[in-house]
């Protein structure tokens, strides 16, 4: 699976921006904001995960990539949801950590090939139902 985000998550970079911005606080994005991830909607993955019940049991390599094979900077993330809640994206830029994954975007043709399945949530349309769900909730 790509990173996979929605009501309910806790933990991650996004959940982090959320937290801190709603709470008037300027979260940290570590190096310079361009390290990519390939965000995918959580019932994206439950649609996913159900047309994969469709293959067979035979086929002959059945490890397949679940993504929306686009990347998303942290910097561009973090400026959507300081966007939705209508604060200014003025993030904490901290030095690097050593050994973080600096780019990720997968291909999912294997998986459409087979399957049909594409990914039907934008990010936009995902952080416009987090976002609220995270507020709701109490979530810390």
């Amino acid at each position: 699976f790509g990173t996979v985000y929605g009501p309910g998550q806790t933990r991650g970079a996004l959940t982090d921006y959320i937290r801190k911005l709603s709470a008037g606080e300027q979260a940290a994005i570590y190096g310079d904001g361009s390290k990519t991830r390939d965000y995918i909607y959580v019932s994206d993955i439950v649609s996913a995960s159900l047309s994969a019940l469709e293959i067979p049991d035979s086929h002959p390599n059945p490890l397949f990539n679940v993504a929306t094979e686009r990347e998303t900077t942290l910097l561009a993330l973090y400026g959507m949801i300081a966007r939705h809640l209508n604060v200014q994206p003025k993030p904490n830029m901290c030095e690097d950590r050593p050994g973080e994954q600096t780019k990720c975007r997968l291909s999912c043709a294997k998986f459409r090939e087979l399957t049909g399945w594409l990914p039907q949530v934008e990010l936009e349309q995902g952080l416009m139902r987090t976002i609220p769900a995270f507020l709701e909730s109490g979530w810390e």
